[in-house]
């Protein structure tokens, strides 16, 4: 390398550096590669998150509708096997031309815990109490309600189906179950809240109360046949044999 000496007059300073050198910045291909690889391992971050909200979103969403669908399963599935199936009234009804939304009524009892709650000859339950299960009409998801009937007339105590509801139905049946004010009226309770579809029907044959449910999933997404995407569901499905039937 050779080097050139230049002497200034007025300083007297002697000023040496390399012949050919010169003072540049990045160059606008440089720029861009380092755009590019930026931004490349920007997107690999972001896809990263996002897949991590995914998964977490997708998580507590099953475990929504698997908590909901425990929850329908301890109250209707042991009350249902506790009761008699010919006390059973079924109410056929749908939304959007497709989806059930039916309703549900058989007897029970207010005290099981009681020994004079059961009959001293048969050993059977002295009935006093109807439990009425129904899905709300409200799309796309409706509710899931318990209402607990304590009758008042002492004709209607033990007679099946329950007079008031085989009558009138849809008075008990309200989208709005705070509604009902009606005498009878024990408790009222919500078991889930993102019902797509409540179906119920009796198995004359072989005495079993058939119970189809099927739960709405929020944040998961499953394809159609048709190509097209929709909500994921949760389905419930069992049949259940009243042991109090003889």
């Amino acid at each position: 390398m050779t080097f050139r000496r230049e002497t200034y007059r007025r300083t007297g300073r002697l000023s040496t550096h390399p012949v050919g050198r010169r003072d540049r910045g990045f160059t606008l291909t440089e720029a861009l590669v380092t755009i590019l690889v930026f931004s490349f391992f920007l997107g690999v971050l972001f896809f990263t998150i996002s897949y991590g909200f995914r998964t977490f979103s997708v998580a507590v969403a099953r475990s929504d509708v698997t908590t909901e669908a425990r929850r329908l399963m301890l109250f209707m599935e042991n009350e249902l096997r506790s009761s008699a199936y010919f006390s059973i009234k079924t109410v056929k009804r749908t939304v959007g031309g497709s989806l059930a939304r039916d309703g549900l009524c058989f007897v029970s009892l207010l005290d099981w815990s009681r020994p004079d709650a059961y009959n001293a000859t048969e050993g059977r339950p002295d009935w006093d109490r109807y439990l009425i299960y129904y899905a709300t009409k409200e799309t796309p998801s409706g509710s899931l309600v318990r209402t607990a009937i304590n009758p008042q007339s002492a004709l209607d105590v033990g007679s099946f189906p329950y007079p008031p509801f085989a009558d009138k139905p849809f008075d008990y049946m309200l989208d709005d179950p705070l509604q009902y004010k009606g005498s009878d009226l024990a408790n009222t309770r919500i078991l889930a809240s993102k019902v797509k579809s409540f179906s119920v029907s009796t198995v004359a044959t072989s005495s079993e109360v058939d119970v189809r449910t099927i739960l709405r999933q929020n944040g998961i997404m499953t394809r159609r046949g048709d190509g097209n995407r929709e909500g994921g569901t949760f389905e419930l499905h069992y049949r259940v044999h009243p042991q109090n039937t003889n």
